[in-house]
């Protein structure tokens, strides 16, 4: 798993400057900076750690699921659902 350290070094630019820019925190920097620190996070697949990011932003990235009917296919497509919506999102459902 890449860490911020790791596009920094490839990138050429400090953490800081790192974790503003994939923090949306663009407008400081230059856009070429911004592209190839883009650029370098996309390459080495940077994901965030959603543990440290809930801890600084004291927020929890869960989402409650609460189902009623215990009917298994029932469940499991409607769990499914829910799985595949927040895919792409920084949200885990427990």
């Amino acid at each position: 798993m890449a860490r911020l350290k790791d596009i920094a070094e490839e990138a050429g630019v400090s953490i800081p400057t790192v974790s503003l820019i994939l923090s949306g925190k663009t407008q400081e920097f230059n856009p070429d900076t911004c592209r190839r620190v883009q650029r370098v996070a996309d390459k080495l697949n940077y994901r965030p750690n959603i543990a440290a990011r809930s801890l600084q932003q004291q927020k929890s990235f869960l989402i409650g699921v609460l189902i009623s009917d215990v009917n298994a296919s029932t469940m499991s497509r409607q769990l499914r659902g829910i799985f595949n919506a927040l895919s792409d999102t920084d949200y885990s459902p427990i």
